[in-house]
């Protein structure tokens, strides 16, 4: 293959992957209109200070301005919704938050819960129902159902033996690389490795993952947090032992 295919081969690869995270990105909000927002005290982290008889303009789910009542005149006729004897946070995240119940089947019932508790961000590390998380996640990102901004790893990359019985172990690389690849064509936005994996295999993961420019987090068991740092892994989880080899290897200072 001359330079010129290799070039315009790479391109089209490029393209591709972008189609891809642009595809499982897109959120899709009914119109929500013009409003304003009255609070008693908005409490603003970011900027390190509170606004007290605070006012917030939204327009089509977007804030427009925070302002101070009296600030800014609100036109005539504008849907006012009077929280002021309240105060308002950003939304919360909640960074490890698994969709399944009782049944480890897809529990739709928790993701109105999020939001009644201020939550409007979910990263969920794993499902034992993928294909029904990412079902709910569509349905919430069409405007069909109530819930927050999901944030999701599709199944578990687990290696053999596993160490949960359910779980459908990849047995080499290439096995690692094809359920990643399912995965992240589905939707998925994050790659969740499990207790089992190791070597080659979890290499293989967390370099596949870095590949499509998502985070490869984990629940490790096999190797020590330090190997899986080492190795490139983004985030880690719980975990049943590595906790005290990682300690004992690390020196006093650390």
């Amino acid at each position: 293959m001359n330079n010129r295919r290799k070039w315009l081969f790479a391109a089209l690869i490029v393209v591709f992957m972008v189609s891809i995270l642009n595809a499982r990105t897109k959120r899709i909000r009914p119109e929500a209109g013009h409003f304003f927002v009255k609070a008693g005290l908005i409490i603003d982290p970011e900027n390190g200070r509170n606004q007290e008889n605070g006012i917030i303009e939204i327009n089509n789910g977007k804030i427009l301005r925070v302002f101070e009542e009296g600030q800014r005149a609100i036109p005539d006729n504008s849907l006012i919704l009077d929280f002021s004897d309240k105060y308002i946070i950003p939304g919360l995240i909640d960074t490890h938050g698994h969709l399944f119940g009782k049944g480890y089947t897809t529990c739709a019932e928790l993701a109105p819960l999020y939001l009644a508790a201020g939550v409007t961000s979910v990263r969920s590390p794993g499902g034992m129902e993928p294909e029904g998380d990412m079902a709910l996640r569509w349905r919430i990102d069409s405007g069909r159902f109530l819930g927050p901004r999901y944030f999701q790893s599709g199944p578990y990359v687990e290696g053999d033996p596993v160490t949960v019985g359910w779980m459908n172990p990849v047995r080499t690389p290439e096995e690692v690389r094809l359920k990643i690849d399912h995965w992240i064509q589905k939707g998925a936005t994050s790659v969740k490795i499990y207790a089992a994996m190791s070597g080659e295999l979890l290499e293989a993961a967390i370099e596949h993952g870095h590949a499509y420019g998502v985070k490869v987090i984990g629940h490790i068991g096999a190797v020590s947090y330090r190997e899986a740092m080492q190795m490139g892994i983004c985030l880690l989880y719980t975990s049943p032992s590595p906790r005290d080899r990682t300690r004992s290897r690390m020196p006093s200072s650390a």
